[in-house]
């Protein structure tokens, strides 16, 4: 299966928003209080954390804007950041928790995944979450896993 990398991450610039400060050095940072997060598209759990923090950090500090409206089905309801690539934590996408959901997902229902696809497509647009494959995706080494 071939992945285009090059036009996923064009397709993820326009969620990019201006780096916030950063917090100074041994700044206290809001602990994660869940169960340890899994990798995702190559980026370890811990990492997941981290950049979780820092968006945290900015979000309370009021640097960073809350996301108000799901980029995939436009509801304002339960809308909050997800991060395809950990490389820039703010690549930030607006969803809300029932897409946020599909697309963590799709690697357990391809399925569904499929069919949430169809059902949120825009005539003459291509959208980020449409080239998202069922299968596992690396943007660390441009690689696509089968499931």
């Amino acid at each position: 299966m071939t992945f285009d990398y090059a036009k996923y991450l064009i397709l993820l610039e326009p969620f990019r928003v201006p780096a916030p400060p950063l917090p100074e050095p041994g700044a206290p940072l809001v602990e994660w209080r869940w169960p340890p997060l899994r990798s995702y598209n190559g980026f370890s759990g811990e990492l997941r954390v981290r950049v979780w923090q820092l968006q945290r950090f900015a979000l309370d500090a009021g640097t960073l804007a809350r996301p108000e409206v799901c980029s995939v089905c436009h509801s304002y309801s339960h809308v909050g950041f997800h991060n395809e690539t950990y490389a820039d934590a703010w690549n930030v996408i607006p969803l809300c928790h029932a897409c946020h959901m599909a697309v963590h997902g799709r690697f357990r229902f391809p399925e569904a995944w499929a069919r949430f696809q169809v059902h949120q497509r825009r005539l003459g647009i291509v959208q980020w979450f449409e080239m998202l494959p069922a299968s596992r995706i690396n943007l660390k080494t441009r690689k696509v896993h089968p499931i």
